[in-house]
């Protein structure tokens, strides 16, 4: 899976999710922007990632202060856009939102910074609630708490588009669910993989496939092994 460029890397843990159904959805059904607003009153975190030239090309992951959460992707401007439900655990939410807090809800001074460094994809941090919403976007930070917060979304995105390949694969490319889980071993052995567990459906399912390659599912197997 290509890499998923967020500005700013280092290492960390993974805890645990829920993931429901992907769901494709046709480009021409999201001829308005995937940042629309969310019908919850709860409050709303979101980070946009729109790479051109990179893979992908747009993606974004909405949270809620209970923890449902959706994320969409679009590999490239060409293709589908595919969504991902799921719910995060309590720490990960309350992590993402004190961080919020520490840069008061992305109204403070601006995150990008001053030092001249490559194009890495816009990204868009953007808080709503009760009426008022503020963002601010960066291409590369070095405040501190937005730092962390974008290495938490960036691991955040690897595991749900991991989901997302697990899940295409299984459909149409049997042949390369062992390869993606191989790349999701090795994720999760080097710590960039957050809400690991949001993939325990889909790695069940594997198991559980009698038509899965013997590979396949004997990786799926130590995955969930790992994840008890």
């Amino acid at each position: 899976m290509p890499a998923f460029l967020l500005g700013f890397l280092a290492p960390g843990g993974s805890v645990w999710g829920q993931a429901k159904a992907v769901q494709p959805v046709p480009a021409a059904a999201m001829a308005g922007p995937a940042t629309s607003p969310n019908v919850s009153r709860l409050p709303l975190l979101s980070l946009t990632n729109d790479f051109r030239g990179g893979q992908p090309s747009h993606l974004e992951i909405r949270i809620q202060q209970d923890g449902h959460a959706r994320a969409f992707v679009r590999q490239t401007p060409e293709q589908n856009l595919q969504t991902l439900s799921f719910t995060a655990s309590p720490a990960f939410v309350q992590q993402l939102f004190q961080l919020a807090g520490d840069l008061h809800d992305f109204q403070g001074r601006s995150l990008e910074s001053k030092s001249k460094v490559a194009y890495m994809g816009t990204k868009t941090f953007r808080y709503q609630a009760g009426g008022h919403s503020a963002q601010q976007s960066f291409n590369f930070t070095t405040v501190r708490a937005a730092a962390e917060l974008n290495i938490l979304f960036n691991r955040l995105s690897t595991t749900v588009q991991h989901a997302l390949q697990l899940q295409l694969d299984m459909q149409y490319d049997p042949l390369g669910v062992a390869k993606e889980l191989r790349l999701v071993m090795a994720d999760y052995k080097g710590r960039q993989l957050a809400q690991a567990q949001l993939l325990r459906p889909i790695l069940q399912r594997i198991v559980e496939d009698p038509d899965s390659m013997h590979l396949a599912r004997k990786r799926a197997r130590q995955l969930l092994d790992k994840m008890q």
